[in-house]
C-alpha cells in the first residue's frame, strides 16, 4: 500500500470512523424492520448471514490487492460509492419486499423468498466492508489506532440506533446511516470552496448528505415499515386490524401501533365460555406488529366487567380473597381490571413499555380512566425482574398473564429465544414479594409442553420456598387456549377450593389439575410424580425447568429427537421454537459459505502469497470464535440487568466496541513496549469469565435495586473488562501479520468476520445446551488456541 501523510491519515481514519458507524447502525436497525416484518431474533440470523457480507468483503480485497495497490483513493471513493447507494436501495428491499411473516424452511420454493431478503439486508455490509477492510489494510503498520478508529465509530453508530428510532422512527435512522456513507464520500473528495463543489464530482456526495439530512424527520411518514392486516394471538384466535390505525409511535423498544376494533372483532384473552359478548369498545395494541394485548373502555361501559370474573383475569383476587396484587406486564390493563372486579384494594402493576404506560395515562386515558383513579392502584414503567428484586412491600397474589403472545415466540424460531421471567430463579424472586400464605398465578397458552415446563420451573422454585405437599398447593386451570397455574406456599384450605370449583362452574372452565380429585392427563401426572426429574427426562419434548443460566422456556426440541426436528421444519415460527434441525442447516450454510469465500481468493496464488496460511486461518478463526462467544453471551446475560434485549443489545455492543477499542490502543504498548507474554490475554480473560459466572448472580440482584439509568450503566460496566482484553489480540496479530505477510491482512480480516458468523450460531446452540457459563468458558479457550497460533504468526514470515 501507498505511503500517506499525517493529514490523509486524519481524514482516512475519521471516514473508517463514519462507516463503522453507518454500519453497526445498519446492523441493529435491521433488527428493529425484522421485528415488524418476520420476528425480532430472525433479525440475529439476517445480521448473521449480513457478516458474511465482511467476509465477501475481505476476500475480495485480497483478490484485488494487486489492482488497488497504488491506487487506494480512487478505489476507496468507488467503495464508498457503493456503500452510500446500497444502504437505501437494503432499507427499501427490507421494508417493500413481499415475505410472509411465518417463514418456512420446508422446500426451497418456500425459503427463497427468506434468502433473497437476506440478500437484499446483506448488501450494505459488504459495501461497507469494503470500505472498512481497504482503510485497515491500508494502515496496517499502525493497526492498533486504526482499528480503535474502526470500533469507536462502530460504539457510536450501535449506541445512536435507538436514540434514532425515538426521535425519526426506522424511516428516519436509515436515512441518517446513509447520509453517513455520503458525508465520508465528500470526505474522500477532500476539502473544496463553494465553487469547486459546485463544479466538481463532490457535488453529488454533498447532495446526497443534505439530501437525506433534510428528509430524515419526515421519512419515516412517507415509507413506513407495513404492519400485519392480522396478528394471531392464539390458536384460533385472530384480530383482524385491516387500515384502522389510529395511533403509532417509535421508542427505543418498539413500534406501538393502536387499532380500533370492530364490533365484530371484539374479544378478550383468557375468557371462560361463559363469556358471550362485548359491550365496550375495544383497541388492541400492537407491539412491532405482532404481540399484541386489548385495552377495553370499562370506565365508559361498566357492565363489561362482569366478564372479567368469568376469565382467568379474576381468579386468584376471587377464589384467594387477596386483597394486594403486584402484576408484571400491564398491557392493556385486564389484569388491573380482573383484579379490582375479584375484589382487590392494593394493585401494582409494572409495565416495561413506557408506551404502553403512557396510552393508559395520557393518550387513551378515557379508557382507564375509572381504574387508575382507585386509590390503591399504581402503574408503573419498571422491568418486571427489576422491580421483584427492589421491591419492599409483600403482597397476597402475584400474577403475570401470558406477557408473551403466541406471534411473540416467533423470537425463538432461530437465535436466542431467552425469556428471564420464566426461569426457575425468576419464580423464587416472584414468591420473595409474597406474604407468607402468598400465591403465584401464571398464565400461559394451555399446549402441554409449555404448561408441563412451566409446571416444573414453578415445582423448582417452590421447593425452596414452600410447605408442605406440592399436590395439595398447587392447581391448574384452563380457558380457552390458556392454562393458568394456581401456586401457593401453603397448601390451599378447604375453602378456597370450594370457591374454586364454584368460579370454574359460573366461568366455565375446567382444572387440569384440581387438588384431591383426579381429573387424568399429563398435567396431573407431572404434579403427583415422586420423580419429577425421570418423568421430565422421558418426555418427548424439553420440559426440564429452566434457568437464568439457560433461560430458553420456549426451547421445546432436543437436539437427538431429529424426528420431531424434521416434521417441525416447515411449522410456523410462531409454533415452533429453536428447531435443531433448522440451526444445523443454518450452520452448515454459514460453514460452506465462510470456506467458498475464504478458499476462492487462494486458487492459484500459492507462489504469490505463500506463508503461515495455517497460522493465520487458526489465529483469526479462534479470534472470531471467541470473541463472539463473549460479546453473544453478556448481551444476553446482561438482559437481566438492563431490562430489555434491545438496550441489551445496544448497551454490550457500545460498551464492548470502545473498550475493545481501547485495548487496541494499548496493544501496541502491551507487546512492544512492555514485552509482555501473549498468554497473559487468555489468562486475564480466563479470570474474568470465572468471575463473572461466580459474582454475576449477585452483580444481577444489586443492579436490580438501582434505577433505570444506572442500571445501563451498570451493564456497561461489566462488558468494559471484557472488551478491554478482546481489543488486544486482533491488532497484535494485523501488526505480526504486516510484518510477515501483509498480502494476507485482508485474508486475515476476512477469517475473522467468518469466525464471528460461524460463532453465533454455535453460540445460540451451545447456549441452550450446555448454558451461558459454558459458552463463556469455551470463548476463553478459543483464546487459549490463538496462543498456539500466534506462536505460528510469530515465527513464520513470508519468503
Amino acid at each position: 500500500m501507498t505511503q500517506v501523510n499525517s493529514s490523509s491519515i486524519r481524514r482516512d481514519f475519521l471516514i473508517l470512523a463514519l462507516a463503522a458507524a453507518a454500519t453497526l447502525l445498519w446492523e441493529v436497525l435491521v433488527t428493529r424492520i425484522c421485528a415488524l416484518r418476520l420476528a425480532f431474533h430472525y433479525g440475529f440470523l439476517i445480521v448473521s448471514n449480513g457478516l458474511l457480507g465482511l467476509g465477501a468483503a475481505g476476500s475480495l480485497l485480497f483478490a484485488l490487492r494487486t489492482r488497488i495497490q497504488g491506487r487506494e483513493d480512487l478505489w476507496l471513493r468507488r467503495f464508498l460509492w457503493l456503500s452510500a447507494l446500497s444502504l437505501p436501495l437494503a432499507y427499501l428491499w427490507m421494508v417493500r419486499f413481499p415475505i410472509d411473516p411465518d417463514v418456512r424452511f420446508g422446500t426451497m420454493g418456500a425459503a427463497l423468498p427468506f434468502l433473497f431478503y437476506n440478500l437484499g439486508a446483506a448488501l450494505p455490509f459488504a459495501t461497507g466492508g469494503l470500505v472498512i477492510g481497504l482503510l485497515l489494510v491500508r494502515h496496517g503498520s499502525r493497526i492498533h489506532k486504526a482499528y480503535c478508529a474502526d470500533l469507536l465509530g462502530a460504539a457510536v453508530g450501535a449506541l445512536s440506533c435507538p436514540l434514532l428510532l425515538w426521535w425519526v422512527g426506522a424511516g428516519g435512522a436509515g436515512c441518517v446511516a446513509a447520509a453517513i456513507f455520503f458525508g465520508a464520500l465528500v470526505l474522500a473528495y477532500g476539502p473544496h470552496s463553494i465553487s469547486q463543489v459546485i463544479r466538481g464530482r463532490a457535488l453529488v456526495p454533498w447532495v446526497g448528505f443534505l439530501g437525506l439530512i433534510i428528509l430524515t424527520p419526515s421519512a419515516e411518514r412517507l415509507l413506513p415499515i407495513p404492519s400485519s392486516n392480522e396478528v394471531r394471538l392464539a390458536r384460533g384466535q385472530e384480530v383482524r386490524l385491516g387500515e384502522k390505525k389510529v395511533y403509532s409511535r417509535w421508542s427505543a423498544l418498539s413500534r406501538v401501533d393502536v387499532y380500533q376494533v370492530e364490533p365484530e372483532e371484539r374479544s378478550m384473552f383468557m375468557p371462560g365460555r361463559k363469556v358471550t359478548g362485548y359491550p365496550e369498545e375495544q383497541l388492541f395494541i400492537a407491539q412491532d406488529s405482532s404481540s399484541g394485548t386489548f385495552m377495553h373502555d370499562f370506565s365508559g361501559s361498566p357492565e363489561g366487567r362482569a366478564n372479567l370474573s368469568r376469565s382467568l383475569y379474576s381468579l386468584g383476587t376471587t377464589v384467594l380473597g387477596a386483597k394486594s396484587v403486584f402484576i408484571i406486564g400491564a398491557g392493556g390493563g385486564c389484569d388491573l381490571w380482573g383484579a379490582l372486579e375479584g375484589g382487590a384494594t392494593r394493585i401494582k402493576a409494572v409495565e416495561l413499555n413506557r408506551q404502553i404506560v403512557d396510552l393508559h395515562e395520557s393518550v387513551y386515558s378515557g379508557y382507564s380512566e375509572d381504574l387508575l383513579n382507585e386509590p390503591g392502584v399504581e402503574l408503573v414503567h419498571a422491568e418486571g425482574r427489576a422491580a421483584l428484586i427492589r421491591e419492599e412491600e409483600r403482597f397476597d397474589l402475584l400474577q403475570m398473564s401470558g406477557i408473551d403472545t403466541w406471534t411473540a415466540l416467533a423470537s425463538g424460531a432461530y437465535m436466542l429465544a431467552e425469556n428471564f421471567l420464566y426461569t426457575s430463579d425468576a419464580v423464587r424472586d416472584m414468591f420473595a414479594v409474597l406474604n407468607q400464605g402468598g400465591s403465584v398465578q401464571l398464565t400461559r397458552l394451555s399446549g402441554d409442553v409449555e404448561v408441563l415446563r412451566l409446571l416444573g420451573t414453578v415445582h423448582d422454585a417452590w421447593q425452596e420456598v414452600g410447605s408442605g405437599a406440592f399436590e395439595d398447593c398447587v392447581a391448574v386451570v384452563h380457558a380457552a387456549d390458556f392454562a393458568a397455574i394456581l401456586c401457593r406456599r401453603e397448601p390451599f384450605t378447604r375453602g378456597q377450593l370450594d370457591r374454586l370449583l364454584v368460579y370454574l362452574a359460573d366461568a366455565g372452565m375446567d382444572a387440569s389439575y384440581f387438588p384431591g380429585q383426579r381429573v387424568g392427563g399429563l398435567v396431573e401426572e407431572l404434579v403427583l410424580a415422586q420423580d419429577k426429574p425421570a418423568f421430565q427426562a422421558g418426555a418427548s419434548a424439553r420440559i426440564d425447568p429452566v434457568g437464568d443460566d439457560r433461560p430458553f422456556f420456549f426451547h421445546f426440541t432436543r437436539f437427538t429427537d431429529w424426528a420431531s426436528a424434521r416434521e417441525l421444519i416447515d411449522a410456523p415460527a410462531s409454533q415452533v421454537q429453536g428447531n435443531p434441525l433448522f440451526m444445523l442447516i443454518q450452520l452448515a450454510f454459514a460453514l460452506v459459505m465462510s470456506v467458498l469465500l475464504l478458499g476462492l481468493p487462494l486458487l492459484g496464488k500459492r507462489r504469490a502469497s505463500g506463508g503461515p496460511r495455517l497460522a493465520v486461518l487458526g489465529y483469526f478463526l479462534s479470534l472470531g470464535l471467541g470473541f463472539i462467544f463473549i460479546e453473544v453471551t453478556l448481551m444476553q446475560e446482561l438482559v437481566l440487568i438492563v431490562g430489555h434485549p434491545v438496550f441489551s443489545i445496544a448497551i454490550t455492543l457500545t460498551a464492548i466496541l470502545i473498550a475493545t477499542g481501547v485495548g487496541s490502543l494499548i496493544s501496541r504498548r502491551w507487546f512492544c513496549h512492555a514485552r509482555a507474554p501473549f498468554w497473559l490475554v487468555p489468562a486475564a480473560l480466563l479470570l474474568l469469565v470465572v468471575a463473572w459466572n461466580e459474582m454475576g448472580p449477585e452483580i444481577v440482584r444489586f443492579a436490580g435495586h438501582l434505577p433505570s439509568g444506572l442500571r445501563l450503566m451498570m451493564g456497561g460496566l461489566v462488558v468494559v473488562p471484557f472488551g478491554l482484553v478482546l481489543g488486544i489480540p486482533f491488532s497484535h496479530g494485523i501488526a505480526l501479520l504486516h510484518k510477515s505477510g501483509p498480502d494476507l491482512v485482508p485474508w486475515a480480516w476476512a477469517i475473522n468476520a467468518a469466525g464471528t458468523v460461524l460463532g453465533a450460531i454455535i453460540a445460540a446452540i451451545g447456549s441452550m445446551e450446555l448454558g451461558f457459563s459454558n459458552v463463556l468458558l469455551a470463548g476463553a479457550a478459543c483464546y487459549l488456541l490463538a496462543l498456539v497460533a500466534q506462536q505460528g504468526l510469530a515465527r513464520n514470515p513470508v519468503p
